[in-house]
């Protein structure tokens, strides 16, 4: 079993929303689709943000690694 070792965060507000709505109860949701890309080095874990935009170009945006400072790694 894998533990957690960071958290990844990242500014989605510029990425597109898509709207649906919801049959059963008439409502509205918003879905944002993105991806995110680890790159692993030899001494740092960075990471990305992708997204494709209207004219169906992947785009990426920087995202930030958080470790837990409490966390236990144990080999």
């Amino acid at each position: 079993m894998y533990s957690t070792l960071c958290l990844v965060t990242a500014d989605t507000s510029k990425l597109p929303m898509r709207s649906h709505l919801r049959a059963n109860s008439g409502s509205v949701y918003y879905q944002v689709l993105y991806g995110i890309i680890l790159s692993f080095g030899l001494t740092e874990l960075k990471a990305q943000i992708s997204w494709k935009d209207s004219n169906g170009i992947e785009q990426r945006s920087p995202a930030e690694v958080v470790y837990d400072p409490d966390e236990l790694i144990c080999d």
